[in-house]
């Protein structure tokens, strides 16, 4: 994806890189936002870094798309954006 969020100290010019997705969450699923006061941010790619492409209201719901990683989700809101949310804020339904 041409960035990174952090740098694996321990990384060795001769180890090898995959990109797996770890899809726990059938496509299609439903999720309410949690967050405990606020909206919550939905971003260009999974990293705090990246910009912020839309938000979803807390108590909201959205679709996942698919699960990137331990800590981030591909979702699609309810005004049809498309872009990451932080797991922790989001409860499967």
């Amino acid at each position: 994806m041409g960035y990174l969020c952090k740098i694996d100290p321990d990384f060795k010019a001769g180890d090898v890189m995959m990109d797996i997705n770890v899809a726990a969450a059938a496509p299609g699923t439903k999720a309410t936002v949690t967050t405990d006061h606020t909206a919550l941010n939905i971003r260009k790619d999974p990293c705090t870094v990246q910009s912020i492409i839309g938000k979803a209201a807390r108590g909201s719901t959205v679709t996942l798309i698919s699960k990137t990683n331990e800590q981030w989700y591909l979702v699609k809101t309810a005004k049809d954006e498309v872009g990451y949310a932080y797991a922790k804020y989001l409860t499967r339904q």
